[in-house]
């Protein structure tokens, strides 16, 4: 089963673009064979209007985060997300505890790959035809605090890649974007995967806060 978003509210997400030369900088979770070309810097209130899978309600919560556009010599484009840059804030931050890092994870590279295409990194799919996009984050992770003082750590090792199906449908409209595959370590010990299989998706609310 894959899980599609329609994002009809693009107002919901503050984009700052901005050109940062980190070439010289390392990213171990990204495409090989691609180079940075930006990053984009993003924060997002969902809310309960929003179409966030099972019916997920969250309050006046803002999740913030950095992308990295990777792209390859014959142009192909991918996105990398540090884990460290993602923050919460807000007056509902608190709502986001009990979500599952992995679903957490998902509904951030979704909305990555959202801000791509509105800041024109990624071109919209043709009307009827889709393209593949991928997203690359550190595949196991520690999550510490609550709220606002919530915080991720990468744990040196293997990556997360999902591959999200960008399609726009017959008639025009707002392209919707399918998560198709996704792949990464198994995480052990204290260390919570990104990157779990679309089945474990379902429990939303299962970190037994």
């Amino acid at each position: 089963m894959f899980f599609t978003l329609r994002f009809s509210l693009v107002l919901c997400c503050l984009l700052a673009l901005t050109t940062v030369s980190r070439a010289e900088e390392q990213y171990p979770c990204s495409n090989p064979d691609a180079s940075p070309v930006d990053t984009l810097v993003v924060g997002c209130s969902p809310d309960s209007t929003l179409p966030i899978p099972l019916g997920w309600k969250v309050q006046a919560a803002q999740i913030s985060w950095e992308e990295v556009v990777m792209s390859t010599s014959s142009g192909t484009v991918s996105l990398s997300i540090p884990v460290e840059s993602i923050s919460f804030s807000g007056a509902g931050a608190d709502s986001l505890d009990p979500i599952s890092t992995a679903a957490l994870f998902y509904l951030i590279d979704a909305m990555a790959v959202r801000r791509a295409l509105d800041s024109g990194w990624l071109t919209p799919p043709m009307v009827g035809t889709s393209r593949m996009v991928d997203v690359y984050q550190t595949g196991c992770v520690t999550r510490s605090g609550q709220g606002e003082e919530t915080a991720f750590t990468a744990e040196s090792g293997d990556c997360c890649v999902k591959t999200f199906l960008v399609s726009t449908p017959f008639g025009g409209g707002t392209p919707t974007i399918t998560l198709v595959s996704s792949n990464g370590p198994a995480c052990s010990g204290s260390y919570e995967s990104t990157c779990e299989e679309e089945e474990a998706l379902f429990s939303f609310i299962d970190r037994g806060n």
